[in-house]
């Protein structure tokens, strides 16, 4: 981030001097506004001011937009909370909700039910796991190493992971999928994992769907 300096009474201050410059002002002040948007979207769910589904789409989206920027950004913004510091980001419910990468209605689903619909509601949810699960999988046997390649699908099993009630909050496999979710967040958008990342990558996404598909059968 730029250094900021005191400035005078009625001083007329330039932010920029080039293109570059202001393009990253400009992506600054994106960055910013997503995670106070963030904030008041938690807050608004837990005032009951949202409905959960509108709630669930929302967040989705807000991260996922916070997320791609912050990859941009890492050069620039190396420290979130120190940025949000500076500006006067007060986002406490913002910051937890991106840490734990999933919305709230995921995170905190419950256990499973017994009416006919939530089955076949748990039903599908262990289907769209399953199938990201794969896809996962898939997307890096292919080769296909890339930050902006593998985080979209690794998010979405994490979102899908939370939405099957029949697991305990701390299944091991879901704790798995989110340590990977964090661990490419750290990465630029360009960047790739190396041989051994992706071969540790695959053994341990691997192993829990294994684990996966065996808290099925009990």
């Amino acid at each position: 981030m730029p250094p900021a300096r005191d400035v005078a009474d009625g001083e007329c201050v330039r932010l920029w001097r080039t293109t570059d410059e202001r393009k990253r002002y400009d992506d600054f002040a994106t960055l910013y506004a997503l995670a106070r948007a963030l904030e008041k979207l938690e807050r608004a769910y837990v005032r009951s001011s949202v409905d959960a589904k509108a709630y669930e789409r929302a967040c989705v989206d807000l991260t996922s937009k916070f997320k791609t920027l912050r990859s941009v950004l890492r050069d620039s913004v190396p420290d979130l909370d120190r940025f949000l510091e500076t500006y006067g980001a007060r986002v406490p419910a913002a910051r937890r909700r991106l840490e734990a990468g999933v919305p709230a209605t995921a995170e905190h689903g419950g256990a499973a039910r017994g009416t006919e619909a939530e089955g076949r509601a748990e039903a599908r949810a262990v289907a769209d796991a399953t199938h990201c699960f794969i896809g996962v999988m898939d997307t890096v046997k292919l080769d296909m190493r890339a930050k902006d390649q593998v985080a979209p699908a690794l998010g979405d099993l994490l979102l899908a992971l939370c939405k099957v009630s029949r697991l305990p909050n701390d299944f091991e496999g879901t704790k798995c999928v989110r340590k990977w979710v964090l661990r490419l967040d750290e990465m630029r958008a360009s960047e790739v994992l190396e041989e051994e990342e992706t071969r540790e990558f695959l053994y341990e996404i691997e192993n829990a769907y294994s684990t996966f598909l065996a808290s099925l059968g009990g």
